[in-house]
């Protein structure tokens, strides 16, 4: 009979060896916002024969790569490589607010670009519907779609959109030979309405009276490949207030937003601005999981050695000890854990209950319970193999599947993680997670004495299990944001002036510790953006610099806003707006405007603070710098067409090849497209 031994080894606790057509519309006088007005366009005033609410005073007309489709703000997104059974945005058609909060405005420039449109009809009792493309980049089982629709006067909550039907087709639903492929326009398919966090205002009529819900449909079923679809559908909500509405994509200082058709008066038509006579788009978000994203199988391994030892980790004779076990993922890649299969041992008949398995850091080769990755509680046995006895233990091969969990890697060195497993067993007696001398993967075994508060290694052993998933290619983040910190801080304090800045330039530093030049070549670093906020009554008094290590400046703005106060939520790049051309508080992507970032300062270094200098040249108001980033990107040194985006006939690619260069060898940050036909003539 063999000997039953229980060996500590450094406090470690072993055994063995251890969302017009004559019909109605919604008016701004609250005294008609009843049904006897236009169901198929919300304007804001009185609508005449065209069916919509106007703009008070306002004379009715007639009339982050984008990859469209004849689409202003629709975007396409390439998967996660690793994230397969993780649903992710696969494609939006434009945003729904274009004044970030809280909360959030979808805003009607009115008066800066003369629209009119503040919701069109998509009432089920009218029979109006919304479409819009969904142009997807890769090839996704679909299980949500987002929409956007709103009702006048009713409140954030409880949402009163309470019906919503959905079509998806495999063409444009107003061209002949399209056809619906999912979906109907009877059943209701709500999952849940929400307040968004955003109102639909305009810029003569402010205002809380038309929240924006989201509206969530999942789509069980709908499975699309890479290409471009359309989704129409139709809501209907509470009969106490007008609408629902579809509010349309924003952006600031634009009125054509997309390509967003209706169905109305019995046939479609684009959604067109009539103050303007510019097409606009719907917005929706559709998610779902990218089934052709998926990285190549892998797993990590430590085999057993002939049931040679086991810890304990779980259960009554060291109730605090936690045993887990390291995972190395490789230089360049991405490791998305799916599945945890262990030799585990239980007394003789008794099987795993469940598990708790937590995903920790590393610090230095040991565990770092200051940084927790995943803790999943309670996790159950997909399957338990009985594979023989040890020291009067059954031995169980048991496998885990738990809910993915992305171990992100780093550009040319391995990064580690750990995996802990603390067992519940079925008679509440001890587990024990074998491991082996014989083999060490990585580093040895860590473990925890007191519950995982504090953690060791036991170098003599390593824990037998497969770690199993998938593995792909890390895509690295090319930009990088420096913030300022210590602020918010005073300018000029007391109401002072120091006109040419001298004495008191009012310097913010931004701490730049990457290293690298900027210039367009490959390898080196863009400015991409200063981001900023600053709280000042009478924003013409104010000067704003960028100031480089090297001391080279930059204008961004130039005493631009006169009486009126601040700067919110404003950013500097290169092809923005005119600044001299806004107005306070600025929201918005600006030029500078002294120049662009690339050419002033071409050739420096990024490395070091770069000063924010404001000066006030006027006494009498004050103010202060609340917040300033600035964002480098490093330029692409090679583009093998892995991400190209796919192209079909009539496809329209909207963007710029500024700063791209073709080299015939393609070392340069060039922008590639598939095409995806046939290879006939189409």
């Amino acid at each position: 009979m063999k000997k039953f031994t229980l060996l500590f080894a450094l406090l470690a606790c072993a055994v063995g060896y251890g969302q017009t057509t004559q019909v109605s519309s919604e008016l701004l006088r609250s005294a008609i916002e009843t049904a006897q007005v236009s169901t198929t366009i919300q304007y804001l005033a009185p609508a005449t024969a065209t069916s919509a609410e106007l703009v008070e005073g306002a004379q009715q007309q007639t009339g982050q790569v984008i990859v469209t489709k004849g689409n202003f703000n629709g975007r396409s997104f390439h998967g996660n490589s690793g994230m397969r059974n993780a649903p992710v945005l696969a494609y939006e058609s434009g945003p729904y607010f274009s004044v970030p909060g809280p909360p959030d405005i979808s805003l009607l420039e009115d008066v800066t670009l003369g629209m009119n449109i503040l919701g069109f009809g998509t009432q089920a009792s009218a029979g109006n519907r919304g479409a819009e493309d969904i142009i997807l980049a890769d090839d996704y089982d679909i299980t949500s779609i987002d929409f956007f629709g709103y009702q006048t006067g009713a409140p954030t909550a409880p949402a009163s959109i309470d019906n919503i039907n959905v079509q998806i087709w495999d063409g444009d639903p107003s061209v002949g030979g399209s056809t619906v492929i999912w979906g109907d326009d009877v059943t209701n398919v709500l999952d849940n309405s929400v307040w968004s966090n955003a109102y639909r205002e305009s810029e003569s009529n402010p205002g809380t009276a038309r929240a924006i819900q989201r509206v969530t449909v999942l789509t069980p079923g709908l499975s699309l490949t890479a290409g471009t679809y359309w989704v129409d559908w139709q809501y209907d909500g509470d009969a106490g207030f007008s609408g629902p509405w579809q509010p349309p994509v924003v952006e600031l200082g634009n009125s054509t937003t997309g390509n967003g058709k209706l169905f109305q008066g019995g046939g479609w038509l684009d959604a067109v601005d009539s103050g303007t006579a510019t097409n606009l788009g719907l917005p929706i978000q559709v998610y779902g999981d990218c089934t052709s994203c998926g990285g190549a199988p892998c797993t990590e391994t430590n085999p057993s050695n002939a049931f040679e030892n086991a810890f304990f980790s779980g259960g009554p004779t060291a109730p605090m000890q936690i045993i887990a076990a390291d995972v190395t993922v490789a230089a360049d890649e991405v490791f998305n854990l799916m599945t945890v299969n262990a030799n585990l041992w239980g007394s003789p008949a008794a099987t795993v209950t469940s598990a708790d398995i937590v995903i920790y850091g590393d610090a230095g080769g040991v565990v770092d319970p200051g940084t927790v990755i995943s803790s999943q509680l309670g996790v159950v046995p997909v399957n338990q193999t009985f594979l023989g006895t040890s020291f009067g233990f059954d031995v169980l091969d048991v496998e885990f599947d738990i809910a993915d969990v992305m171990l992100n890697g780093q550009a040319g060195i391995p990064t580690t993680y750990w995996v802990s497993i603390f067992l519940t067993m079925s008679d509440a007696g001890d587990g024990l997670w074998e491991s082996s001398s014989a083999t060490i993967v990585g580093n040895p075994t860590g473990f925890s004495g007191d519950g995982g508060v504090t953690w060791n290694i036991n170098p003599p052993t390593e824990q037998v299990y497969t770690y199993s998933g998938e593995c792909s290619p890390l895509v690295v983040d090319p930009c990088t944001t420096y913030a300022a910190a210590g602020l918010p801080l005073d300018i000029d304090p007391g109401g002072t002036s120091t006109a040419d800045c001298v004495g008191a330039p009012n310097l913010y530093p931004a701490t730049v510790g990457g290293a690298g030049t900027i210039g367009t070549g490959a390898g080196e670093f863009t400015l991409d953006n200063v981001a900023l906020d600053i709280t000042h009554t009478w924003a013409g008094d104010l000067e704003i610099y960028l100031v480089s290590p090297a001391g080279t400046e930059l204008i961004l703005s130039d005493n631009n806003g006169g009486s009126g106060d601040d700067y919110i939520g404003t950013i500097f790049q290169d092809g923005g707006a005119d600044i001299t051309a806004g107005s306070p508080p600025f929201t918005g992507t600006f030029a500078p405007q002294g120049g662009t970032f690339a050419a002033t300062f071409a050739g420096e270094s990024i490395t070091g603070d770069w000063d924010l200098k404001i000066c006030d040249t006027a006494g009498g108001d004050t103010g202060t710098v609340d917040t300033y980033s600035i964002t480098f990107c490093a330029n692409p040194s090679n583009d093998l067409c892995a991400d190209a985006f796919p192209v079909a006939c009539d496809d329209v690619v909207v963007g710029t090849t500024t700063g791209f260069t073709d080299t015939g060898g393609n070392p340069a940050p060039d922008v590639w497209y598939s095409f995806t036909g046939t290879g006939t003539i189409q």
